[in-house]
């Protein structure tokens, strides 16, 4: 075996508490004292390893690494950002709100302080946390494990990252600090470490064994699930429909009895025939509602095409963390659950349905942030020709309804 060389040609600096801090030596480092078979000295500074003598022999000191926490943070913030996703995206069955998204922002913001803490604090224990090798055992923390109490030396894969866990004779497992090694990417210094972990157990600890976990298998698994959430949350998003920052909304209706009269009413119900009932306008934080009911008149009842015709017209804004169109869809979908046997409507609006009974019928559709719902009362069984009449009123209102580009409400 070579002798050490000579040490003020080393460039080895003696430390106060006993490490040498040194650049790579230019030839072997082994001496006479029971030092193992170990990896090619220029390894030992990749491999951020310190070895310093002491009574007992020879000593390999693994400190944990920074990238680790590091990769561990890229890793914690990518989790978070899926499950971010799928919270929004999965939850709920009405389309995806801008609005929502400064809540969403928040909460991210919070959670991204969090693990930036954590990250500091990683960091600040990565080198209060060494691994040590002696002629004994390993030295972790407060713990020593002799070396004829181990069983197996064997390196694992997480996604967070590769680390070695020592198997006891008593079953019991024991995971290091150090060595790390990368989940994702090539890392030559955890194979030199760990080339200097298994010299020493090789030398001290006769029968131990070595163990590899096959980590191509767990990281298909693990990319495998991320490409199928991320497939499965575009299809979800894809069925709920988005409502962008951008998307128009109508910034103004006419109130609904002046709407229906510029809608053809006098052409639908003579006007002798007919008398108002109602014509309410109710300006609110949910936005601008109106109501307007015509009814026959009671001496003119046989000229009357029907008994009752209502009109409510919405124009919805924007509430609490609603946008203006959520509030709308929110509203036309309540509508639609309290009709049993209603039928959709194509080519009215954004959506529309019908319903229709032998005495009365009903249409309420949606375009943007504005419903229109129209209800005729008949007198004689005529549902088809009330319903085309009510489908026309209910286009002509719509269409009636000016549409800016959002401004956030």
């Amino acid at each position: 075996m070579p002798h050490p060389p000579d040490r003020a040609n080393t460039g080895h600096a003696r430390r106060s508490d006993g490490m040498v801090s040194s650049r790579p030596p230019q030839r072997g480092f082994a001496d006479a004292a029971p030092l193992p078979p170990s990896p090619a000295a220029s390894s030992t500074d990749q491999a951020g390893s310190a070895m310093s003598r002491s009574p007992g022999g020879e000593r390999v000191v693994l400190y944990p690494r920074r990238r680790h926490a590091v990769e561990l943070l890229a890793l914690q913030a990518t989790v978070v950002l899926l499950l971010a996703l799928a919270s929004m995206v999965f939850a709920g069955s009405g389309p995806l709100d801008y609005s929502s998204v400064p809540l969403a922002a928040s909460v991210l913001g919070f959670l991204g302080v969090v693990l930036v803490l954590l990250f500091l604090l990683r960091l600040v224990l990565a080198g209060k946390t060494p691994v040590a090798l002696t002629p004994h055992g390993i030295e972790s923390g407060q713990r020593r494990v002799p070396w004829s109490q181990i069983v197996s030396v064997r390196t694992v894969w997480r996604p967070g990252g590769r680390h070695v866990r020592l198997t006891r004779r008593d079953a019991l497992t024991a995971r290091l600090y150090a060595p790390w090694g990368s989940a994702w990417l090539p890392d030559p210094r955890f194979q030199d470490e760990m080339a200097w972990l298994r010299a020493w157990a090789d030398r001290y600890g006769p029968g131990i064994q070595h163990r590899t976990q096959n980590r191509r298998a767990p990281a298909i698994a693990v990319v495998s699930l991320v490409v199928a959430l991320v497939a499965a949350a575009g299809v979800r998003a894809a069925q709920r429909g988005v409502i962008w920052a951008s998307t128009p909304t109508a910034s103004r209706v006419t109130a609904a009895c002046p709407a229906l009269q510029a809608a053809g009413l006098d052409r639908i119900w003579p006007a002798d025939s007919r008398i108002r009932s109602r014509d309410d306008q109710d300006h609110n934080d949910l936005g601008d509602y109106s109501y307007c009911w015509w009814e026959n008149r009671t001496d003119r009842t046989p000229d009357a095409p029907y008994l009752r015709l209502t009109a409510v017209v919405k124009r919805h804004g924007a509430y609490g963390r609603s946008s203006p169109i959520a509030m709308a869809i929110d509203s036309y979908d309540s509508d639609r659950a309290e009709v049993p046997s209603a039928e959709p409507v194509a080519g009215l609006g954004d959506e529309a349905f019908t319903y229709s009974a032998h005495d009365r019928v009903q249409v309420t559709a949606r375009r943007a942030n504005v419903t229109v719902t129209i209800g005729i009362d008949l007198d004689s069984p005529q549902p088809q020709s009330a319903t085309a009449t009510a489908r026309s009123l209910t286009a002509a209102i719509l269409a009636d309804a000016r549409l800016d580009a959002t401004r956030r409400r």
